[in-house]
């Protein structure tokens, strides 16, 4: 077992790093590094948050842009084109960098 000094300090050292001014740093940060691993969750917080503060990569196409949705996969076009359509007339283009209906950041 670990002296209580010790855990007091692990304690004092993350809370010390918690900036209660901008929560979504805070939280954005920690969830990120808890994440390593699981890519599709790590992404949607990262959306969902804005952070951390990520930097495209230099050889990117995006135009300095980091894509912040999938694209509709070939099929929905071909078997589902009416409904593909009305999606793509109210929620914008079917590339990488529209956002989706729940990323308002």
């Amino acid at each position: 077992m670990l002296p209580l000094t010790f855990l007091s300090l692990v304690v004092n050292n993350y809370l010390a790093q918690y900036d209660a001014s901008n929560y979504k740093k805070s939280i954005g940060d920690q969830k990120w590094l808890a994440l390593f691993g699981q890519g599709l969750e790590a992404f949607a917080e990262w959306r969902r948050l804005d952070y951390p503060q990520l930097t495209p990569a230099v050889a990117g196409t995006l135009g300095g842009k980091i894509p912040v949705r999938f694209l509709y996969p070939g099929t929905e076009q071909s078997l589902n084109g009416v409904n593909y359509k009305a999606a793509v007339a109210s929620q914008g283009a079917d590339v990488l960098t529209t956002k989706l209906w729940f990323d308002v950041n």
